[in-house]
């Protein structure tokens, strides 16, 4: 009983008077304060590629780390989206996003974004996106090429996009594509919003 009631007294102590054991960050870590001045010095009307590459089971956790840099950079630049995943379930997950966190902005398919499905072949579908997004993806929307849409028609090249934003909880995915686009990327500047799990081994490829 009398460690049942210190431990209900720990619990209840912070709750009730409002203090905090361990205080908040003041200031924004490093790598955050990158993401979002890189977002918010795009091009207004940009292309931005966005890969959701995470497994249903952590849906959860990466709706909310990414629901608000995508909010952001939404709301101030307007981009226009390409969606691509190498997870089988990628694609449906990248709608459930768009239809759950970003549904104010009102985004239509093939007019603000378009949904290029599932990219096979692992890390060298990936090199072959990074070669030549056109080739790799001959994605039809109904009778017209996906790539005669609005959000990708001016896009010949991986490095016409602005950037490109991964949300994986997979660090050999993102290492994947890190490495793979490197050579093509021409100084596009590749954003990474990772689960917990996998941010440690991605913190290297921070720079």
């Amino acid at each position: 009983w009398v460690i049942s009631a210190l431990l209900i007294l720990l619990v209840s102590f912070p709750l009730i008077t409002g203090s905090r054991t361990v205080p908040l960050p003041v200031t924004l870590p490093e790598e955050s304060s990158r993401i979002l001045s890189t977002l918010d010095a795009l091009p207004n009307g940009a292309p931005l590629l966005m890969i959701f590459d995470y497994d249903p089971a952590l849906a959860g956790e990466m709706e909310a780390a990414a629901a608000p840099l995508v909010d952001r950079v939404l709301v101030l630049r307007n981009p226009r989206v390409t969606v691509l995943s190498t997870s089988p379930t990628g694609a449906a997950l990248a709608e459930h996003f768009f239809e759950k966190t970003q549904a104010r902005h009102n985004y239509q398919s093939g007019q603000n974004y378009i949904n290029l499905g599932y990219l096979p072949g692992g890390t060298i579908g990936i090199l072959s996106f990074a070669e030549s997004p056109r080739k790799a993806m001959p994605v039809m929307v109904g009778d017209v090429s996906a790539w005669d849409t609005t959000p990708v028609q001016d896009v010949d090249r991986f490095a016409d996009y602005a950037a490109i934003l991964l949300i994986t909880d997979q660090s050999e995915t993102a290492r994947a594509w890190v490495e793979q686009t490197a050579m093509h990327r021409e100084g596009r500047p590749m954003l990474v919003v990772s689960s917990a799990q996998a941010a440690p081994m991605i913190q290297p490829y921070l720079y």
